[in-house]
């Protein structure tokens, strides 16, 4: 049996259509530790969080869809409690893909 014999037939592929000109979208997720002023370094951007959360690990959701970046507190002892630390505008320019695939 192939790969393909067992994947699931929910239609997925059917409805995907790929289209490098369309705006971003969706949502993308970083793990980060803040340093000892409270910062966050994403791709060489240094974000304020949070000035009582120094030295502490920071899950960061950048938004394309709403345009935000929302950052959130991360615990080993309370994982379920990931309380929202700040939330920043993120605003990037829609930039056409040019070139070939």
């Amino acid at each position: 049996m192939s790969r393909g014999d067992t994947s699931p037939s929910s239609g997925f592929w059917a409805r995907f259509a790929f289209d490098l000109r369309a705006p971003l979208a969706g949502t993308m997720i970083f793990l980060r530790r803040s340093n000892e002023r409270g910062e966050v370094n994403l791709r060489g951007r240094i974000f304020p969080v949070a000035e009582h959360w120094l030295h502490r690990l920071v899950r960061y959701e950048v938004d394309f869809t709403h345009e935000q970046i929302r950052f959130h507190a991360q615990r080993r002892r309370e994982p379920d409690d990931q309380p929202l630390l700040c939330k920043l505008p993120c605003l990037r320019p829609h930039k056409l893909f040019k070139g070939s695939l």
